[in-house]
């Protein structure tokens, strides 16, 4: 689990999840089979629009190394991760994107990450996330 972009292992222990008293804004999107309308309420000229397509439930054969022949299951993959300055925003903290493209062209099930971050911190200030419909994802081979 991931507080302010670092690892907090209190949930391990039982501990209550900090109190951590910011407003980190509200980051929403709506997404369709063409695009992504994504927004955010406190967008400043130093943030960053991070978007990930993220391939779920891969298995990929080990052709060399210890592993050879064998199936590995991966949860997630990133599949495109792309950035958007704020000055790509419409200066109200929207974006209209296209949505990322499927560079494997083998995958099942997908979802795409969203998060923004400082300019020179890839740490998300907020995050947010959804399945994709895979029909709505175009393949780039």
């Amino acid at each position: 689990m991931l507080v302010n972009g670092q690892e907090w292992r209190g949930w391990i222990r039982g501990n209550d999840f900090p109190n951590l008293n910011t407003d980190a804004g509200i980051l929403s999107f709506e997404a369709d089979q063409n695009k992504l309308q994504v927004k955010y309420s406190k967008l400043s000229k130093d943030h960053v629009l991070n978007v990930v397509l993220l391939g779920v439930d891969i298995t990929t054969r080990v052709e060399r190394g210890e592993n050879r022949g064998k199936n590995l299951k991966q949860n997630f993959v990133v599949l495109s991760h792309d950035m958007y300055s704020a000055s790509r925003s419409d200066k109200t903290g929207k974006w209209t994107l296209p949505l990322p493209k499927d560079i494997s062209n083998n995958v099942q099930r997908h979802a795409l990450a969203l998060w923004v971050s400082d300019i020179d911190d890839i740490s998300p200030i907020q995050a947010t996330g959804y399945w994709l419909p895979s029909r709505w994802v175009v393949a780039t081979n």
